[in-house]
């Protein structure tokens, strides 16, 4: 990633995130949620904007570039997670998935994202 994108993020981030508790959230509600973790080491709390797609009994979130990003590694396995959805602050629990410890799981989020991102 670039510097100059690197030194954006995190104010596009809270724009987002602002717009997600704003009335004008309908604008990304279908897209995107605030999703908030708390840090394995730190135990802060990591609030950030990230698309979704809903499933039948889930939300699936697949970071883009991964290898980039860390908030993800902070569910190794079922932790409490907060979501901004639809105009509402939930309480969920969430995990990361891996393809060759669960690869039926894993391919029922794919067909999720790939019904609601089919250009992925």
């Amino acid at each position: 990633m670039d510097t100059m994108v690197a030194r954006r993020q995190p104010v596009l981030n809270r724009l987002l995130l602002l717009l997600l508790h704003s009335p004008l959230a309908g604008a990304v509600d279908g897209a995107l949620l605030g999703l908030t973790v708390r840090g394995r080491r730190s135990g802060r709390a990591i609030t950030l904007p990230v698309q979704y797609a809903a499933g039948d009994d889930a939300i699936w979130v697949w970071p883009a570039d991964p290898e980039t990003k860390t908030w993800w590694r902070n569910l190794p396995e079922a932790a409490p997670v907060r979501l901004r959805l639809l105009g509402q602050d939930l309480d969920a629990t969430a995990q990361t998935l891996r393809g060759d410890e669960d690869p039926a799981e894993v391919e029922r989020g794919l067909r999720a994202w790939a019904g609601r991102f089919p250009r992925t």
